[in-house]
């Protein structure tokens, strides 16, 4: 069996070779011939199925035969080639790759076919070894080789990212006419929601919409920026098929907001929650227009062309109000931008502005890719790249990692020389899992700026952006500093805080459970509200509520096909009762469980002191624990009248027997009776005491 045969084929995911050294050991775990590793083969691709906790991850490894000392950690050869789409292994998909198989550098390759590499790549290559040698690749994170790479002391270059992102503001019109705003999922038929102001017809005018300048000065708060004292709008000259006007009303010199910071939190591996965090410079946040969409190939679905091939063009995004927001080059991996995106979209969520559905459009980011070499001071920044379409945040990390691999590829080339790399625009190709190039990129003077005569300065009044100000609610980074504080663990306050609706459920919740057990503790001392404790449940308590929250409530919800928000079939405060009632006893898991349904189904509306509906529903269900001692104490002496068989071969020494009658006194009370109280009582009679 030939290599080329051999690379044609699904590799199993213990295959983990970036170079012709992990060819050669990829051969000898094949028994295939040494000789058939020759050096005239140019070229060996495969793929590795990497299996993380969450799912797959494909990644593209490929290295270069090149009879020439001077092999590189990236081959450039390589790095030019198309990466085959991805084929799934069902035979070892999900599951872990062996430690000790890694990846290994074009220095590697160059040995397997008889060159010498350089001792500065034997360091890495042996780093590389150790590193996985040492942990399991389950134990990695979701950094690809490339950036572990990077990430080495002996590696000689840095990425520097920066990220542009569009939202998508979701107000009822769009930003200069009053044509429908529905994007996303609720999107009308093509090129319905079109109007001559919106496709540029001569002698129209735009009028700007209130609810988006107010919905980006909230962004821009939120995001720590200074709020410009003035209004002042722009025409972006560019020509392309999806932009009706020939232009893009935008801002180019007098941003909206600008010279802001935001504190991204870092999440570690499934279950670590949030593990460390870095600070991002918000450089700009100003209003545009957005262009319409371009569907290409062969459609399906509600854009059906009948397999018609060609390109085709819905007008209704077109003038859709964007928000885009533009960081400073603060980014070092994808990873880091992944997460600046996913905060950035919890923010849009809680502050009400974006539905910010990122399969949907409405949250699109474009990355800005550069590569240096590392030195003390830094070097100056490469060129940069911009890279569009990832659909995902992990698509932005895959996509980051492979573009900054490619980048050092090209210099190392080019002898060093950074300016090799051109200038252009490429897109994320999610099938090869690679970039490709669409155009070089335009610089401001391509799109001849200048301002909007159609739409005159305007002030942003101060008393305007006080009250967006105070309008503005609880943002992730308090909720989820506020959650942390009641002693819940980060990756517990991670989940709670990811989605605006199950933060604010959360909230509420915790609200009151605290007044619950203000108000049970009062009832118990007959005290007044000046000897109230605190509001603050007990950890206990607020982990329970958590648990709840996380698991069956969230299940629920979904399985109910609706989102968990407060003004959902379950308000906070039932839950928040219910939690109460487990935790004093009243209510067993067990029993707890059986009546959640009931409350998620809307069965009953909080009000009134504790305790209150939910526990009258449990009681009109028969839900209620069982604990007066007389009555268990009746329960017991009937089941055990009721066995006295089983009670006097216990009573002679088969002591296993007490499970037997556990379970018959649970069926007696209908798995009602409190199990602390009933397994005492049984204990004492029993022994005949």
């Amino acid at each position: 069996m030939s290599v080329k045969e051999v690379v044609g084929r699904p590799l199993p995911s213990f295959i983990f070779a970036l170079s012709m050294r992990g060819a050669a050991f990829l051969a000898r775990r094949l028994t295939l011939a040494s000789s058939s590793l020759r050096p005239s083969l140019s070229v060996i691709q495969c793929s590795l199925y990497m299996a993380l906790p969450s799912r797959a991850v494909q990644v593209g490894a490929r290295a270069a035969l090149r009879p020439s000392p001077s092999a590189l950690p990236f081959c450039p050869a390589a790095a030019r080639l198309p990466v085959p789409a991805p084929r799934a292994d069902p035979c070892t998909t999900g599951r872990s790759a062996p430690s000790r198989h890694v990846a290994v550098s074009a220095a590697a390759a160059a040995e397997a076919a008889g060159v010498v590499g350089t001792p500065s790549e034997d360091v890495l290559v042996s780093e590389m070894s150790s590193m996985a040698s040492s942990q399991p690749l389950r134990s990695l994170d979701s950094l690809s080789i490339t950036s572990h790479l990077l990430s080495t002391s002996q590696s000689r270059y840095e990425a520097v990212i920066g990220i542009e992102t569009h939202l998508q503001l979701s107000t009822a019109t769009k930003a200069f006419c009053s044509c429908a705003n529905e994007p996303g999922s609720a999107a009308p038929a093509p090129n319905t929601h079109v109007c001559p102001v919106c496709l540029g017809h001569p002698g129209t005018l735009p009028v700007l919409n209130a609810s988006a300048l107010s919905k980006g000065i909230a962004a821009g708060l939120a995001l720590g920026c200074t709020i410009a004292p003035r209004l002042k709008f722009d025409r972006k000259q560019y020509f392309y098929p999806d932009l009706p006007k020939g232009y893009q009303i935008s801002q180019h010199d007098e941003p909206l907001a600008a010279g802001g910071r935001l504190t991204v939190p870092i999440p570690g591996l499934p279950g670590q929650g949030f593990i460390r965090e870095v600070d991002i410079t918000i450089e700009r946040a100003h209003l545009e227009e957005d262009a319409g969409k371009l569907l290409h190939g062969g459609l399906t679905g509600r854009l059906s062309t009948e397999g018609e091939e060609g390109t085709l063009v819905d007008y209704n995004r077109a003038g859709v109000p964007l928000l885009e927001v533009v960081t400073g080059p603060d980014f070092r991996s994808g990873p880091e931008a992944a997460a600046y995106g996913a905060e950035l979209r919890r923010i849009a969520t809680y502050l009400g502005i974006s539905e910010a559905a990122m399969q949907d459009g409405g949250l699109r980011c474009d990355v800005n890719v550069s590569v240096r070499r590392r030195t003390a001071p830094p070097s100056p920044l490469g060129v940069r790249v911009e890279v569009k379409n990832m659909n995902s945040f992990s698509a932005m990390a895959r996509a980051i990692d492979w573009e900054v691999g490619r980048q050092v590829a090209e210099i190392e080339a080019a002898g060093g020389d950074q300016t090799a790399i051109t200038q252009e625009t490429r897109t994320w190709d999610e099938g090869a899992q690679a970039t490709r190039s669409v155009r070089t990129k335009e610089g401001l003077a391509d799109y001849r700026y200048f301002p909007e005569p159609d739409l005159p300065p305007c002030a942003v009044r101060a008393d305007l952006v006080a009250s967006v100000s105070a309008a503005m609610p609880e943002l992730p980074a308090a909720l989820r500093a506020r959650l942390l504080s009641t002693g819940l663990s980060s990756s517990d306050v991670a989940v709670l805080t990811d989605e605006v609706g199950t933060g604010r459920f959360m909230s509420a919740a915790l609200a009151a459970l605290g007044e619950m057990i203000v108000e049970k503790g009062k009832q118990r001392k007959g005290g007044s509200d000046n000897d109230a404790p605190s509001t603050l449940p007990p950890l206990k308590a607020i982990k329970a509520l958590a648990n709840w929250v996380m698991g069956d409530v969230l299940a629920g919800a979904k399985e109910a096909g609706r989102a968990l928000d407060v003004g959902g079939p379950l308000p906070p405060p039932a839950l928040a009762e219910l939690v109460a009632l487990v935790e004093g006893g009243t209510l067993s898991g067990k029993l707890g469980k059986a009546l959640l349904p009931a409350l998620l189904a809307g069965e009953v509306a909080p009000g009134g002191p504790f305790p209150g509906p939910v526990a009258a529903l449990a009681k009109a269900m028969g839900l209620t624990q069982v604990s007066d001692p007389a009555e268990i104490e009746a329960m017991v002496a009937c089941v055990l009248a009721a066995n006295p068989a089983q009670l006097a071969d216990y009573r002679a020494g088969k002591t296993k027997l007490q499970g037997y009658f556990v379970g018959e006194l649970m069926k007696a009370s209908g798995g009602r009776a409190n199990p602390g109280l009933l397994n005492k009582e049984l204990g004492r009679q029993l022994n005949g005491k």
